[in-house]
Protein backbone atom coordinates (compact mmCIF):
# COMPACT_ATOMS: atom_id res chain seq x y z
CA UNK A 1 0.00 0.00 0.00
CA UNK A 2 2.77 2.46 0.94
CA UNK A 3 4.33 2.01 -2.49
CA UNK A 4 1.12 3.16 -4.17
CA UNK A 5 0.60 6.06 -1.74
CA UNK A 6 4.14 7.41 -2.22
CA UNK A 7 3.54 7.73 -5.94
CA UNK A 8 0.45 9.86 -5.40
CA UNK A 9 2.31 12.01 -2.88
CA UNK A 10 4.77 13.26 -5.46
CA UNK A 11 2.48 13.23 -8.47
CA UNK A 12 2.74 17.02 -8.60
CA UNK A 13 6.38 16.64 -9.64
CA UNK A 14 5.51 14.55 -12.69
CA UNK A 15 4.43 17.53 -14.77
CA UNK A 16 8.00 18.79 -14.76
CA UNK A 17 8.87 16.13 -17.34
CA UNK A 18 12.25 15.05 -15.95
CA UNK A 19 14.16 12.27 -17.71
CA UNK A 20 14.21 8.64 -16.69
CA UNK A 21 16.22 7.87 -13.51
CA UNK A 22 19.32 5.79 -13.98
CA UNK A 23 18.84 3.20 -11.21
CA UNK A 24 15.37 3.96 -9.91
CA UNK A 25 14.11 0.39 -10.14
CA UNK A 26 17.17 -1.33 -8.70
CA UNK A 27 16.26 -2.09 -5.08
CA UNK A 28 13.20 -2.84 -3.00
CA UNK A 29 12.25 -0.06 -0.60
CA UNK A 30 11.21 -0.64 3.02
CA UNK A 31 8.12 1.08 4.41
CA UNK A 32 7.06 2.29 7.84
CA UNK A 33 3.84 3.40 9.50
CA UNK A 34 5.35 6.84 9.93
CA UNK A 35 6.00 7.01 6.20
CA UNK A 36 2.39 6.11 5.46
CA UNK A 37 1.19 8.72 7.94
CA UNK A 38 3.47 11.27 6.28
CA UNK A 39 1.89 10.69 2.90
CA UNK A 40 -1.56 10.94 4.44
CA UNK A 41 -0.56 14.28 6.02
CA UNK A 42 0.71 15.44 2.62
CA UNK A 43 -2.59 14.56 1.00
CA UNK A 44 -4.47 16.31 3.83
CA UNK A 45 -2.66 19.57 3.08
CA UNK A 46 -0.16 19.50 5.96
CA UNK A 47 3.30 19.61 4.33
CA UNK A 48 5.05 20.52 7.59
CA UNK A 49 3.47 17.57 9.39
CA UNK A 50 4.37 15.35 6.45
CA UNK A 51 7.99 16.50 6.66
CA UNK A 52 8.17 15.61 10.35
CA UNK A 53 6.69 12.18 9.73
CA UNK A 54 9.07 11.58 6.82
CA UNK A 55 11.89 12.54 9.19
CA UNK A 56 10.70 9.95 11.70
CA UNK A 57 10.34 7.32 8.99
CA UNK A 58 13.78 8.12 7.63
CA UNK A 59 15.14 7.61 11.13
CA UNK A 60 13.53 4.16 11.06
CA UNK A 61 15.50 3.24 7.93
CA UNK A 62 12.80 4.01 5.37
CA UNK A 63 14.87 5.00 2.34
CA UNK A 64 11.88 6.23 0.32
CA UNK A 65 10.88 8.58 3.13
CA UNK A 66 14.44 9.96 3.22
CA UNK A 67 14.26 10.64 -0.50
CA UNK A 68 10.90 12.37 -0.20
CA UNK A 69 12.10 14.43 2.76
CA UNK A 70 15.17 15.47 0.78
CA UNK A 71 12.95 16.68 -2.05
CA UNK A 72 11.08 18.93 0.40
CA UNK A 73 14.24 20.95 1.03
CA UNK A 74 14.61 21.81 -2.65
CA UNK A 75 11.91 24.46 -2.97
CA UNK A 76 9.67 26.89 -1.09
CA UNK A 77 6.24 25.91 0.15
CA UNK A 78 6.91 22.33 1.14
CA UNK A 79 6.74 22.61 4.90
CA UNK A 80 10.45 23.30 5.49
CA UNK A 81 12.88 26.08 4.65
CA UNK A 82 14.69 25.37 1.39
CA UNK A 83 18.20 24.10 2.06
CA UNK A 84 20.12 22.19 -0.59
CA UNK A 85 22.64 20.99 1.98
CA UNK A 86 19.86 19.42 4.03
CA UNK A 87 18.36 17.96 0.87
CA UNK A 88 21.72 16.40 0.10
CA UNK A 89 21.96 15.08 3.66
CA UNK A 90 18.67 13.21 3.36
CA UNK A 91 19.39 11.98 -0.14
CA UNK A 92 22.66 10.55 1.18
CA UNK A 93 20.79 8.90 4.04
CA UNK A 94 18.33 7.36 1.59
CA UNK A 95 21.20 6.16 -0.57
CA UNK A 96 22.90 4.57 2.44
CA UNK A 97 19.65 2.70 3.09
CA UNK A 98 19.69 1.25 -0.41
CA UNK A 99 17.36 3.64 -2.21
CA UNK A 100 18.79 3.78 -5.74
CA UNK A 101 16.89 6.96 -6.69
CA UNK A 102 18.35 8.76 -3.68
CA UNK A 103 21.81 7.68 -4.85
CA UNK A 104 21.09 9.20 -8.26
CA UNK A 105 20.04 12.43 -6.56
CA UNK A 106 23.25 12.54 -4.50
CA UNK A 107 25.39 12.27 -7.63
CA UNK A 108 23.40 14.88 -9.53
CA UNK A 109 23.12 17.42 -6.74
CA UNK A 110 26.79 17.10 -5.76
CA UNK A 111 27.85 17.60 -9.38
CA UNK A 112 25.69 20.70 -9.83
CA UNK A 113 26.74 22.23 -6.52
CA UNK A 114 30.42 21.64 -7.31
CA UNK A 115 29.95 23.30 -10.66
CA UNK A 116 28.27 26.30 -9.03
CA UNK A 117 31.10 26.69 -6.55
CA UNK A 118 33.75 26.64 -9.28
CA UNK A 119 32.04 28.82 -11.89
CA UNK A 120 31.39 32.57 -11.36
CA UNK A 121 27.87 33.62 -12.25
CA UNK A 122 26.65 30.05 -12.62
CA UNK A 123 25.30 29.63 -9.10
CA UNK A 124 21.69 30.45 -9.91
CA UNK A 125 21.65 28.18 -12.94
CA UNK A 126 23.32 25.37 -11.02
CA UNK A 127 20.93 25.77 -8.10
CA UNK A 128 17.97 25.55 -10.48
CA UNK A 129 19.43 22.43 -12.04
CA UNK A 130 20.04 20.95 -8.60
CA UNK A 131 16.40 21.55 -7.71
CA UNK A 132 15.37 19.83 -10.92
CA UNK A 133 17.64 16.89 -10.15
CA UNK A 134 16.33 16.61 -6.61
CA UNK A 135 12.72 16.64 -7.73
CA UNK A 136 13.47 14.13 -10.46
CA UNK A 137 14.98 11.89 -7.80
CA UNK A 138 11.82 12.21 -5.70
CA UNK A 139 9.73 11.08 -8.66
CA UNK A 140 12.18 8.26 -9.27
CA UNK A 141 11.95 7.22 -5.62
CA UNK A 142 8.19 7.12 -5.87
CA UNK A 143 8.27 5.09 -9.07
CA UNK A 144 10.72 2.66 -7.55
CA UNK A 145 8.56 2.39 -4.45
CA UNK A 146 5.49 1.76 -6.57
CA UNK A 147 7.09 -1.28 -8.18
CA UNK A 148 5.77 -4.44 -6.51
CA UNK A 149 8.41 -6.60 -4.91
CA UNK A 150 8.83 -10.03 -6.44
CA UNK A 151 7.80 -12.80 -4.09
CA UNK A 152 9.69 -16.01 -4.89
CA UNK A 153 6.78 -17.98 -3.46
CA UNK A 154 4.34 -16.54 -6.00
CA UNK A 155 3.31 -18.97 -8.76
CA UNK A 156 4.50 -18.36 -12.30
CA UNK A 157 2.10 -16.26 -14.42
CA UNK A 158 -0.58 -18.30 -16.19
CA UNK A 159 -0.21 -17.99 -19.95
CA UNK A 160 -1.89 -19.86 -22.78
CA UNK A 161 1.41 -21.14 -24.16
CA UNK A 162 2.60 -22.35 -20.78
CA UNK A 163 -0.69 -24.15 -20.12
CA UNK A 164 -0.71 -25.74 -23.55
CA UNK A 165 2.84 -26.98 -23.09
CA UNK A 166 1.99 -28.34 -19.65
CA UNK A 167 -1.11 -30.07 -21.00
CA UNK A 168 0.91 -31.60 -23.84
CA UNK A 169 3.35 -32.85 -21.21
CA UNK A 170 0.56 -34.62 -19.35
CA UNK A 171 -0.29 -32.18 -16.54
CA UNK A 172 -4.02 -32.50 -15.89
CA UNK A 173 -4.17 -29.20 -14.03
CA UNK A 174 -2.84 -27.35 -17.08
CA UNK A 175 -5.42 -29.01 -19.35
CA UNK A 176 -8.11 -28.05 -16.84
CA UNK A 177 -6.85 -24.46 -16.84
CA UNK A 178 -6.94 -24.39 -20.65
CA UNK A 179 -10.55 -25.51 -20.45
CA UNK A 180 -11.40 -22.59 -18.18
CA UNK A 181 -9.52 -20.19 -20.47
CA UNK A 182 -11.55 -21.35 -23.49
CA UNK A 183 -14.79 -21.37 -21.48
CA UNK A 184 -14.36 -17.82 -20.19
CA UNK A 185 -12.51 -16.31 -23.14
CA UNK A 186 -9.74 -15.34 -20.73
CA UNK A 187 -6.36 -15.63 -22.44
CA UNK A 188 -7.84 -17.68 -25.28
CA UNK A 189 -10.72 -17.30 -27.75
CA UNK A 190 -14.03 -18.18 -26.11
CA UNK A 191 -14.94 -21.62 -27.43
CA UNK A 192 -17.25 -24.00 -25.57
CA UNK A 193 -16.31 -27.03 -27.67
CA UNK A 194 -12.60 -26.56 -27.05
CA UNK A 195 -13.27 -25.99 -23.38
CA UNK A 196 -15.03 -29.35 -23.10
CA UNK A 197 -12.29 -31.01 -25.15
CA UNK A 198 -9.72 -29.74 -22.64
CA UNK A 199 -11.84 -30.93 -19.71
CA UNK A 200 -12.10 -34.37 -21.31
CA UNK A 201 -8.36 -34.48 -21.90
CA UNK A 202 -7.61 -33.52 -18.30
CA UNK A 203 -10.08 -36.14 -17.10
CA UNK A 204 -8.72 -38.88 -19.34
CA UNK A 205 -5.03 -38.37 -18.50
CA UNK A 206 -5.49 -37.85 -14.78
CA UNK A 207 -4.71 -40.46 -12.16
CA UNK A 208 -7.47 -41.75 -9.94
CA UNK A 209 -6.35 -39.65 -6.97
CA UNK A 210 -5.76 -36.43 -8.91
CA UNK A 211 -8.25 -33.81 -7.64
CA UNK A 212 -7.73 -31.63 -10.71
CA UNK A 213 -8.62 -34.54 -12.93
CA UNK A 214 -11.80 -35.13 -10.93
CA UNK A 215 -12.74 -31.47 -11.33
CA UNK A 216 -12.15 -31.72 -15.07
CA UNK A 217 -14.34 -34.82 -15.27
CA UNK A 218 -17.06 -32.95 -13.40
CA UNK A 219 -16.90 -29.94 -15.75
CA UNK A 220 -17.03 -32.20 -18.80
CA UNK A 221 -20.00 -34.07 -17.35
CA UNK A 222 -21.85 -30.85 -16.55
CA UNK A 223 -21.39 -29.62 -20.13
CA UNK A 224 -22.77 -32.86 -21.56
CA UNK A 225 -25.67 -32.81 -19.10
CA UNK A 226 -26.70 -29.24 -19.89
CA UNK A 227 -25.85 -29.25 -23.58
CA UNK A 228 -23.99 -25.99 -23.05
CA UNK A 229 -21.87 -25.43 -26.16
CA UNK A 230 -22.38 -28.95 -27.51
CA UNK A 231 -25.22 -31.47 -28.04
CA UNK A 232 -26.71 -32.80 -24.82
CA UNK A 233 -25.52 -36.34 -24.10
CA UNK A 234 -26.69 -37.73 -20.76
CA UNK A 235 -24.92 -41.05 -21.26
CA UNK A 236 -21.56 -39.34 -21.56
CA UNK A 237 -22.47 -36.99 -18.72
CA UNK A 238 -23.07 -40.03 -16.50
CA UNK A 239 -19.79 -41.57 -17.63
CA UNK A 240 -17.78 -38.50 -16.59
CA UNK A 241 -19.75 -37.94 -13.37
CA UNK A 242 -19.04 -41.51 -12.34
CA UNK A 243 -15.31 -41.17 -13.01
CA UNK A 244 -15.22 -37.93 -11.04
CA UNK A 245 -17.18 -39.58 -8.22
CA UNK A 246 -14.68 -42.45 -8.03
CA UNK A 247 -11.91 -39.85 -7.71
CA UNK A 248 -13.62 -38.46 -4.61
CA UNK A 249 -15.81 -35.63 -5.91
CA UNK A 250 -18.99 -35.76 -3.81
CA UNK A 251 -20.83 -33.30 -6.04
CA UNK A 252 -20.29 -35.62 -8.98
CA UNK A 253 -21.62 -38.55 -6.96
CA UNK A 254 -24.81 -36.64 -6.24
CA UNK A 255 -25.20 -35.49 -9.82
CA UNK A 256 -24.59 -38.97 -11.16
CA UNK A 257 -27.60 -40.11 -9.15
CA UNK A 258 -29.69 -37.36 -10.72
CA UNK A 259 -28.63 -38.35 -14.24
CA UNK A 260 -29.31 -42.04 -13.53
CA UNK A 261 -32.85 -41.18 -12.47
CA UNK A 262 -33.31 -39.04 -15.58
CA UNK A 263 -32.12 -41.81 -17.89
CA UNK A 264 -33.58 -44.75 -15.99
CA UNK A 265 -30.15 -46.37 -15.59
Amino acid sequence: MYRRIILSAVSAFACLGWGQPGRAQAEAIPSTEAGIAGVEAEEAGDPAGAAELYRQACGMDDGAACALLGSKYTREGRGVEPDMNRALEYFRRGCDLGNAAACDAVEQVEAFMASAAETDGAAAEADSAAVAAAEAAAVAAAEAAAEPEADPSDPAPVTFEAMRQGCDDGAAIDCLTLGHMYRDGNGAPQDGNRAVAMYRTACDISKSDDPYGSYACHFAAAAYESGDGLPQDLARALQYYEKSCKAGNDDSCSQATVVRLATGK
